[in-house]
C-alpha cells in the first residue's frame, strides 16, 4: 500500500488501477465484514477471556483491529489518489507527445515543400523584374518564419517530455533537432541563392547612372574610348584647318606631313583594333 513507484506507461498504470478497483470491490467488502464480526464479538470474547482467565494480546483487541483497518484503508486511499494523479500526469505527457508527433510530421512535409520551391525560385530570381513585388518569395519568407516558430515550440515540448521522463522523449527530441538543422540549411539556401541575388539585382536596377566624367575617372575601358574619340576629333580639326600651299616646295612639305599623319592614323588604328 505504501509503494509509490508506478510504471512509466499508461497501459501498465491502468493495469494497476484495475487491480486497485478489484481490491476495493472484491477484497475489501468480505474482509470488512470479518472485521465487523470480530469487533461485535469482542465483548463475548473478552468475558470468556476474563473467566478462564486468559490475557488477550493488544493486537487482538477491538481498538487495535479498528486502528489497523483504518491505517490500511488510509494507505489504500492515498495510493489510489497517487495512482490517479500519476495517470493524469501520464495522460498529459501522452497528449504533449501526440501533439509533438503531429507537428513533426507536418513540419517535415512543410520543409520538403519549401525546399523544392526555394530550388525553383533560385532559378527564377535571375529572370524576374527585381523592382516588382515578388509574392512567391514573400510567401517563402512567411512559411520559413512559421516553421522556425513551430520548431521552437516543439523543442520546448520535447524538453518538457525529457524532464518528465517520458519513455520516447529522447527519440522525439532528436527528430526535432533534425528538423531544426534542415530548416537552417534551407533558410541559408534561401538567403544566399534567392534573397541576396534579388537584393543585388534590385540595387543595380535602382543605381543612378554615372556621368561621363565619373565613367572616365572610374572605368579604364571607357577612359581609353574617350581618349580615342578626343584624338580623332583633334585630327579632324587639324585636317579641316589645313589649306593647300601656293608653291611646289610648300606642297611637297605638306605631302611629307600628311604622310606622317597617315602613319600615325595607321598606328592608332592598329592600337584600337
Amino acid at each position: 500500500m505504501n509503494d509509490r513507484q508506478f510504471p512509466a506507461t499508461v497501459k501498465e498504470s491502468k493495469r494497476l488501477q484495475e487491480e486497485a478497483y478489484r481490491f476495493r470491490s472484491e477484497e475489501i467488502p468480505p474482509h470488512h465484514a470479518d472485521k465487523q464480526l470480530l469487533v461485535s464479538s469482542y465483548k463475548e470474547i473478552l468475558k470468556m477471556a476474563l473467566a478462564l482467565p486468559v490475557r488477550i494480546e493488544e493486537e487482538y483487541k477491538a481498538e487495535s483491529i479498528e486502528a489497523s483497518w483504518a491505517t490500511m484503508m488510509k494507505a489504500f486511499q492515498e495510493r489510489d489518489r497517487a495512482l490517479k494523479d500519476h495517470l493524469a500526469r501520464l495522460g498529459d505527457l501522452e497528449g504533449v507527445a501526440e501533439k509533438l508527433r503531429r507537428n513533426i510530421k507536418e513540419c517535415d512535409r512543410a520543409l520538403e515543400s519549401i525546399s523544392s520551391r526555394v530550388f525553383e525560385e533560385a532559378k527564377r530570381v535571375h529572370k524576374v523584374n527585381p523592382l516588382e513585388p515578388n509574392y512567391p518569395v514573400e510567401q517563402l519568407e512567411k512559411e520559413l518564419k512559421y516553421e522556425e516558430e513551430r520548431i521552437t515550440s516543439m523543442l520546448k515540448d520535447a524538453k518538457y517530455l525529457l524532464e518528465e521522463g517520458y519513455p520516447r522523449a529522447a527519440e522525439l527530441h532528436k527528430q526535432v533537432l533534425d528538423l531544426q538543422q534542415r530548416h537552417a540549411e534551407i533558410a541559408l539556401d534561401f538567403k544566399t541563392k534567392v534573397l541576396d541575388v534579388l537584393e543585388d539585382r534590385r540595387a543595380k536596377a535602382q543605381r543612378k547612372p554615372l556621368t561621363e566624367a565619373e565613367l572616365i575617372a572610374s572605368n579604364p575601358s571607357f577612359r581609353f574610348l574617350h581618349e580615342c574619340i578626343e584624338w580623332c576629333k583633334e585630327k579632324q580639326r587639324k585636317i579641316a584647318s589645313a589649306g593647300f600651299a601656293a608653291d611646289v616646295f610648300s606642297l611637297a612639305k605638306q605631302l611629307d606631313e600628311q604622310r606622317g599623319e597617315n602613319g600615325e592614323i595607321a598606328a592608332f588604328q592598329s592600337k584600337v583594333d
